[in-house]
């Protein structure tokens, strides 16, 4: 079940917070230096997230090694 939006625009909200509060991150969305800022988090989230999958696959290989190789041959 999906709900309708009532009111699509902030204007149309009748709410002096609703519109205060667009306005607001509007102006933040445009602000280049906050844009820039943004970015270089989101990319070192990635790079974070890159270097986490690699180190969890570094100990499942490390894992692996140590099993011996009878207990291997079994599943």
């Amino acid at each position: 079940m999906t709900r309708k939006r009532r009111n699509k625009t902030p204007e149309a909200s009748g709410s002096e917070t609703i519109r205060w509060m667009h306005e607001k991150i509007r102006s933040i969305k445009s602000n280049e230096e906050v844009g820039i800022k943004f970015m270089n988090a989101w990319e070192e989230k990635i790079l974070d997230r890159q270097e986490a999958q690699k180190e969890e696959r570094e100990q499942g290989d490390r894992t692996l090694s140590e099993i011996s190789p009878a207990a291997r041959g079994r599943s």
